[in-house]
């Protein structure tokens, strides 16, 4: 556990496809060191994730040892990202938008995720797996 709380990690939906295939591109894109584990998995449960966080409906950040959801995790994801990215320029956005429109953009998103990507769950390449927790 103690171990777990100096990690930066990014949590997921293990059931979802379109939140392995964001996984997958942000792990691409990163700058920093950052995990990456299932939301319905040990990791979760060892850092005692306020129930709030575990149903966000959202991927959720755990950095800094503080929890982030919805936009909130948007914009603090951004200071992970390689610099002159895409990724990172879309980040970026979500400081110059208000937080009501990212949140409110990224509540349609997640509630349609599972319509975004026909598959339920994918399998990670060797560049994640190191850094996949249980």
């Amino acid at each position: 556990m103690d171990e777990l709380i100096e990690k930066n990690i990014l949590f997921f939906d293990s059931a979802c496809g379109f939140c392995h295939k964001s996984v997958q591109i942000f792990c691409k894109n990163r700058g920093k060191t950052i995990y990456f584990a299932p939301l319905q998995g040990q990791s979760a449960a060892a850092l005692q994730m306020p129930e709030s966080a575990r149903n966000a409906n959202s991927l959720v950040l755990f950095a800094n040892q503080k929890f982030y959801t919805n936009g909130q995790a948007l914009r603090k994801l951004y200071t992970f990202t390689k610099p002159k990215t895409m990724l990172r320029v879309l980040l970026g956005l979500t400081h110059v938008l208000p937080l009501l429109l990212v949140n409110a953009t990224y509540r349609i998103i997640a509630n349609n995720r599972h319509q975004l990507h026909s598959a339920k769950a994918c399998t990670f390449n060797s560049q994640i797996t190191p850094f996949l927790l249980p």
